[in-house]
């Protein structure tokens, strides 16, 4: 069956994503306010996420987990500032 036998048109199919991906993008933000805009725009844009099983749940999560982790990362890794000798005296 296709788009014109079941009378639906490229405009609602559009509006349609459209709704949906806006949906989503509310979705993700409410339960990541702080999250990756990048990451989130992925998320909402892949539909093998938005299932029964809810896998976009799992998805923040797991961004979360990572951003944090290369948060501590990059605090252990960071050099300390140093203090300069005061070569002025």
């Amino acid at each position: 069956m296709d788009a014109a036998s079941d009378g639906t048109s490229f405009r609602d199919r559009r509006r349609s994503r459209l709704a949906e991906s806006h949906r989503r993008h509310e979705i993700l933000s409410a339960a990541a306010p702080s999250g990756d805009p990048q990451f989130i725009n992925a998320i909402a844009a892949a539909d093998r996420f938005w299932g029964a099983n809810e896998q976009w749940r799992e998805a923040l999560h797991y961004q979360r987990v990572e951003q944090v982790d290369a948060d501590v990362g990059a605090n252990k890794v960071a050099p300390q500032k140093a203090e300069l000798p005061n070569l002025l005296r």
